[in-house]
């Protein structure tokens, strides 16, 4: 397998949604509230303005699954897509850590002799992306008294597990790629 993590920022965010014209609302943030909140006098009133930071904006799905196109095009130059399906389950925020990732499960070689695009390897891989979510945080209970070699240090820990985001499969043309098979004699 190959994986590769990353970030996406706002800035990320934005510039993807001006490049493929998709400005739905909930990949950026909503505009800063004015709210009037009155004090003794009705003649006085004071301005103060407030942000939601408590929902960052979700990242675009596309944007994410550029991940798998991130890791053919990196880690096997010339590779050509030849197909992606994808499947969205959980939203991933603006500033959260993802790993996209991408399991060869069938090599397969192609003869195009004749039809000018010569022949290769068609690759066929699990894609995902995943980010890591707190299960259970655990509290060291423990007390440090005479009688026991137990500590309490004050120490916590977050129980984690991969939360898949994406899930799908793609097909990667290798071209010019030759598959060799190595033949075993019974016994080996």
């Amino acid at each position: 397998y190959a994986q590769v993590h990353r970030t996406f920022t706002q800035e990320d965010v934005n510039l993807f949604g001006r490049l493929s014209g998709d400005m739905n609302p909930v990949h950026f943030p909503p505009p800063p509230t004015t709210t009037l909140s009155q004090t003794i006098s009705p003649t006085t009133a004071t301005a103060t303005t407030s942000n939601n930071d408590e929902k960052l904006p979700i990242v675009h799905g596309i944007l994410l699954s550029s991940l798998f196109s991130n890791i053919f095009g990196n880690l096997i130059p010339g590779a050509i897509y030849r197909h992606q399906s994808l499947k969205f389950h959980n939203a991933v925020r603006v500033n959260e850590d993802v790993v996209g990732r991408v399991v060869v499960t069938k090599l397969r070689q192609i003869n195009r002799k004749g039809r000018g695009s010569g022949g290769g390897v068609l690759c066929v891989c699990d894609t995902s992306v995943i980010k890591m979510g707190v299960v259970a945080q655990k509290f060291d209970n423990t007390t440090n008294d005479s009688n026991s070699n137990n500590c309490n240090d004050g120490s916590n820990e977050e129980e984690k597990e991969e939360i898949v985001c994406i899930s799908g499969d793609a097909q990667v043309w290798l071209p010019d790629l030759q598959l060799v098979y190595e033949c075993r004699e019974k016994g080996e």
